[in-house]
């Protein structure tokens, strides 16, 4: 989970593990983001995530913040 795009480094690792594969497919750029990756995964039948930030966080206490503001009223 990026909060503001994926970084560089990161593309760079999905893009060595799965040269065929767009990362923005598996690493969400933001909350809005990673909101519909869920809600996708969700509609297809899939019901246990992991949620961890893509970098080390300036401040982990406002990625939990904002995790629990963006993504837990789509906890079911």
């Amino acid at each position: 989970m990026a909060t503001d795009g994926i970084p560089a480094e990161l593309i760079e690792a999905v893009l060595q593990r799965r040269p065929d594969a767009d990362p923005a497919r598996l690493v969400a750029a933001n909350w809005g983001e990673a909101r519909r990756l869920i809600e996708a995964h969700v509609a297809a039948g899939i019901s246990k995530f992991v949620i961890r930030p893509a970098a080390t966080p300036v401040a982990i206490g406002q990625f939990i913040d904002d995790f629990a503001r963006e993504l837990l009223p789509l906890q079911n």
